[in-house]
């Protein structure tokens, strides 16, 4: 019964460790204080794929040719649409009309992706929907205006 008990209490130190060193690494995700550059990669370019690829499937456009468009595979076309990437940004509305309008373009120049989704980067600063998922995923200033005071570089 003792050696039963001594390991039931090693199990429990050893869960404790691990949640102990689990909850310290959330803690510190959650009070780090992120670039608005890194959530725009890590959350606002995968669901501008995901918007402009949902938006080409409408079209009629297959797969292959939305990930050849995009400059992605066709397994991350496959999953922008089944929403099982990229699910967690919702565009205002007429960030959508935008993103729809971008699709267009693209689809009738490819070579001009990275002017549109650079177009439609400006779009989401601009209509905070960046700050809104900042707010959200990383600690910064209450009345952080950063990307919104930022000059085009001419």
């Amino acid at each position: 019964m003792f050696r039963f008990l001594k390991s039931v209490l090693y199990m429990a130190s050893g869960i404790k460790k691990f949640i102990y060193r689990n909850l310290t690494i959330v803690n510190n995700m959650i009070n780090k204080q992120y670039m608005p550059q890194e959530i725009e990669v890590w959350y606002i370019i995968p669901s501008l794929r995901r918007e402009l690829a949902k938006s080409m499937a409408r079209k009629k456009l297959k797969q292959n040719k939305i990930a050849e468009l995009l400059s992605i595979t066709e397994a991350a076309v496959s999953q922008y649409l089944k929403l099982k990437r990229a699910k967690e940004v919702e565009f205002l509305p007429e960030t959508l009309k935008e993103i729809d309008k971008s699709s267009d373009i693209i689809i009738k120049n490819p070579e001009i992706l990275i002017c549109e989704m650079q177009r439609l980067l400006q779009i989401v600063k601009k209509s905070k929907t960046l700050c809104k998922v900042h707010y959200k995923h990383g600690r910064m200033p209450q009345k952080c205006e950063a990307c919104l005071g930022v000059e085009e570089v001419q």
